[in-house]
């Protein structure tokens, strides 16, 4: 009995060394030297959450180093200077990888351009190695074979068939890793989603691909499949069925909506899958304007508090935290920022609306728009707060910078690209606007700005209506 008790501590032991065990990634970066490089994991792969697990600096002669624990093969999100770009990564695993700087005929974007790393001496049994083969592979099938005319031609189908066949033989050898198998499963559902003579239909493709397949919100295969299948699943579904889930939405009552959901084949059969296309309804259904925000919003705080299954209380926290935390009646988020011996805060701004707005220097549409807001400060200006955040594009000069909000009149906080304002205000491209209520809560977001929308309405609109609102409220009773 003591040796077993012995064994047993010792297996448990080499086990945690091994889930502790740190995944690196040594990089060449000669475009960013002296710039951070941050490594993020994906939360989960529907909301694309992410969580900083690893950070360094480009060194002077062009190279980095991060290191971060990693308990499963997961996909992860490399940035610098605001680029980014993916990788898959196992637990342990040692990386050599070249990141570029964006391409010359890519044009300049401000949340950021997409490159493609380049990895160096990268081992067959690794994940990107299988992945980026199998990839290759049927994107080759897929040009060589799927055309108008084979489509319409049983033949295709024969020939895909036998390619399935042949690849799942060749692989055969692989079947314990669990995430390339997922990617290899989900890459062919894929392919089986085109249109061509002899496909599986809809309740085919449900049996053989996600009936019996667990729920991974980590494979961004399986998720890109599953969003496919189940988009907006409230209006593709039974009348009957859509009626009992509008009581339950109504209600705001989660056990309400599973139960009708329960009555739908592909909803039969597997519960945590059909709790997920729950969080995934709700969610597109926000915004629907037969539903009231408010219960919604409750049911999917309800399935992030007491959901059945921690994967989807994760992916019901981070739906609810993008959905409601930039909704207009919504609390702002904090923040803390300071340029030139001033600091702003959220609290910092009592008794007005604040009309918060986002501009970049280097952005031909902020240039035109500032200067189509100076009117509208001018006439509102004793009514709203005008706060402009300014970001510092990399290589901007002190003069170029201070030429553009100088000449601005009202108050300017000057931001860098990675400041966590503009993460919090899930800020991608400029101009960006807010109205905020003098107790912190949106009054718009997002808020219109100096150019008609497509309505032909500007900010100068509401500017007015809440003039005269406070006009009103300050007339001295007789």
């Amino acid at each position: 009995m003591k040796v077993l008790v012995l064994i047993s501590f010792f297996c448990f032991i080499g086990f945690s060394l091994n889930a502790q065990k740190e995944t690196s990634i040594f990089g060449y970066a000669p475009a960013y030297i002296g710039q951070e490089i941050e490594v993020f994991v994906y939360s989960d792969q529907f909301t694309k959450t992410t969580l900083s697990i690893g950070k360094t600096i480009v060194k002077a002669d062009s190279t980095f180093l991060v290191k971060f624990p990693l308990k499963k093969t997961q996909q992860l999100l490399l940035t610098g200077k605001k680029n980014k770009t993916t990788l898959y990564a196992q637990p342990g695993a040692e990386y050599q990888v070249g990141l570029p700087d964006r391409s010359e005929y890519d044009p300049y974007r401000p949340a950021g351009n997409i490159v493609e790393l380049t990895f160096v001496g990268l081992d067959s049994t690794d994940i990107n190695y299988k992945i980026l083969g199998f990839n290759r592979v049927c994107d080759d099938f897929v040009s060589r074979h799927y055309t108008l005319n084979n489509a319409r031609n049983i033949y295709y189908a024969k020939r895909l068939d036998s390619f399935k066949v042949a690849i799942s033989d060749y692989y055969k050898a692989d079947t314990l890793d669990e995430f390339f198998n997922y990617h290899r499963k989900f890459s062919f559902a894929r392919i089986d989603n085109m249109r061509f003579n002899g496909a599986r239909n809809k309740y085919e493709k449900f049996d053989f691909y996600l009936k019996s397949t667990p729920v991974d919100i980590t494979s961004d295969t399986y998720m890109s499949y599953v969003n496919s299948y189940y988009d907006k699943f409230y209006h593709h579904i039974d009348g009957k069925i859509s009626a009992k889930i509008t009581l339950g939405i109504n209600a705001g009552s989660p056990t309400l909506i599973m139960k009708a959901l329960g009555t739908e084949y592909t909803m039969d059969h597997n519960i945590k899958l059909r709790e997920f296309v729950m969080i995934k309804m709700l969610s597109e259904l926000f915004y629907d304007r037969h539903f009231e925000q408010k219960n919604i919003g409750n049911a999917i705080d309800s399935i992030a508090k007491f959901g059945k299954f921690e994967d989807n209380r994760i992916v019901a926290l981070n739906v609810k935290n993008i959905l409601l935390s930039l909704t207009t009646g919504g609390k702002a988020p904090d923040f803390n920022a300071s340029f030139n011996d001033r600091t702003i805060t959220l609290s910092s701004f009592t008794g007005k609306h604040v009309y918060l707005f986002f501009m970049s220097p280097t952005s031909l549409e902020s240039t035109k728009q500032v200067e189509l807001l100076k009117p509208i400060y001018a006439r509102y200006k004793d009514y709203v707060q005008f706060e402009m955040i300014l970001i510092r594009p990399e290589g901007l000069s002190d003069n170029e910078l201070r030429l553009f909000y100088e000449s601005c009149p009202w108050k300017t906080t000057v931001v860098p690209e990675n400041a966590q304002i503009l993460r919090d205000y899930q800020v991608k491209t400029f101009p960006v606007y807010h109205l905020i209520d003098p107790i912190g809560y949106f009054a718009a977001t997002p808020a219109l700005g100096p150019v008609p929308n497509s309505t032909y309405e500007t900010i100068d609109k509401v500017f007015f209506e809440l003039k005269k609102k406070i006009d009103q409220n300050n007339i001295p009773e007789r």
